[in-house]
């Protein structure tokens, strides 16, 4: 049986690390640039009261369809033999979204007592990350990489109607998605100018939202209403990268995110000085996105 071990492992490590694929040495510097499209649907909810009834899903709101361009770039710098600090800035300039807004006077999203459809013109979302990995590796040709950071993402959505029926409408909600998050990615060199990659990150995150409803009269404004909760996010993707010329890549990837939050408070501001609580129900958020770019490694 011990035999047999051994000679899987030295399959293995034939199969998977041949000697023949030299993978290049880690690269002191790298830059990063990507461009490409996103697409991503939001949501959110509360209560009637505090307490999380009257009803149980009192109001919510949903972005549909929220389409962009997406940019955003990477730097990496090895600091100490297998240890590389990293960080990264990625916006999408929103051109098109759908958004409906339904209240309910019933439990469990039951007699609508108002339900419009509106639309996102214009906005963004950003994320930005730094942190700490260490590239390890089995062979020449494969790459473990774990590492751990903090990041926030951010999103600037608005609602307009472009029926004409409400034509001063232009409220606005924006949040963000703070904390601290794990992650691993995995680095594979079928030749040496050709690689794959994936990644999977796990994000722990505080969530605040700020409102401005500007046709409502009672409320305050430009600080209509807060939220606050804490959630969690998970980020997953995949990428490919040739080597064209020395110290330089292109690369092809695509991305999957998930984000979404537990119970937690709404404050509504009224113009009266007063402030209403009640529960805030989560918030949801799913996308995706295509890119292609450049690396410049040294």
């Amino acid at each position: 049986m011990k035999n047999i071990f051994y000679a899987f492992l030295l399959l293995s490590s034939v199969l998977i690390c041949p000697k023949d694929l030299l993978a290049q040495n880690n690269p002191r510097m790298e830059i990063v640039y990507y461009r490409g499209v996103q697409q991503e649907d939001f949501n959110w909810s509360i209560a009637g009261n505090s307490s999380g009834q009257n009803p149980n899903v009192y109001s919510e709101l949903k972005w549909k369809n929220l389409r962009g361009t997406f940019n955003g770039a990477d730097i990496n710098v090895r600091i100490w033999k297998h240890f590389v600090v990293f960080g990264g800035y990625s916006k999408t300039t929103l051109s098109s979204g759908d958004v409906n807004d339904t209240d309910y006077g019933a439990d469990n999203r039951t007699n609508p007592v108002y339900n419009q459809n509106f639309n996102n013109r214009g906005g963004y979302t950003d994320s930005w990350h730094a942190g700490l990995e260490f590239r390890y590796a089995p062979c020449s040709a494969f790459y473990i990489i774990p590492g751990a950071g903090y990041g926030r993402n951010r999103q600037s959505l608005n609602i307009i109607d472009e029926s004409g029926r409400f034509s001063n409408l232009n409220s606005t909600y924006a949040d963000s998605w703070s904390g601290p998050f794990v992650q691993v990615k995995a680095q594979y060199y079928i030749v040496p100018k050709l690689n794959v990659a994936v990644n999977c990150r796990y994000n722990q995150v505080n969530y605040q939202g700020q409102a401005d409803w500007n046709l409502i009269s009672q409320f305050r404004h430009p600080v209509s209403f807060t939220d606050d909760a804490k959630g969690y996010g998970v980020n997953a993707g995949a990428a490919i990268a040739y080597t064209i010329i020395p110290h330089l890549k292109v690369h092809v990837a695509a991305g999957y995110y998930y984000w979404e939050t537990g119970k937690g408070n709404d404050r509504l501001y009224l113009q009266d000085g007063a402030t209403d609580l009640t529960q805030f129900n989560g918030a949801y958020r799913k996308g995706y996105s295509f890119t292609g770019g450049v690396s410049f490694y040294f």
